[in-house]
């Protein structure tokens, strides 16, 4: 089966070396593959977050900071209570501002960590 696969590589193989139009075929692709490889970029960065902290103790306060700290999420408002995180994204998106994410840090978190 693999004789049989390898017969019409080659014979493809000698017919793009005949035909130069058909060089485009290969050429092309490759050409994409390259340049949108470099140009396209998938990194998520700077989403816009709102935090509601629930916990409030200086172990909670670092996480928060060391989540704020990168570059992927950008603590735009904190909330003083969970209702005051629907609050703020509805602002948000009555302004036009881009869909802010909404995290929580439960109560008693330090206690668990």
């Amino acid at each position: 089966m693999l004789n049989g696969f390898k017969a019409v590589v080659y014979k493809e193989f000698i017919q793009v070396r005949r035909d130069p139009a058909t060089k485009f075929v290969f050429v092309i692709p490759v050409i994409q593959l390259i340049l949108f490889g470099y140009a396209i970029d998938t990194e998520v960065r700077d989403v816009p977050t709102v935090v509601f902290n629930a916990d409030r103790r200086t172990a909670s306060r670092e996480f928060l900071a060391k989540f704020d700290s990168t570059d992927v999420f950008r603590v735009t408002e904190e909330a003083t209570d969970a209702a005051g995180v629907r609050v703020l994204d509805q602002q948000n998106a009555g302004h036009g501002m881009e869909k802010a994410m909404a995290g929580r840090t439960p109560g008693r978190i330090t206690r668990r960590a």
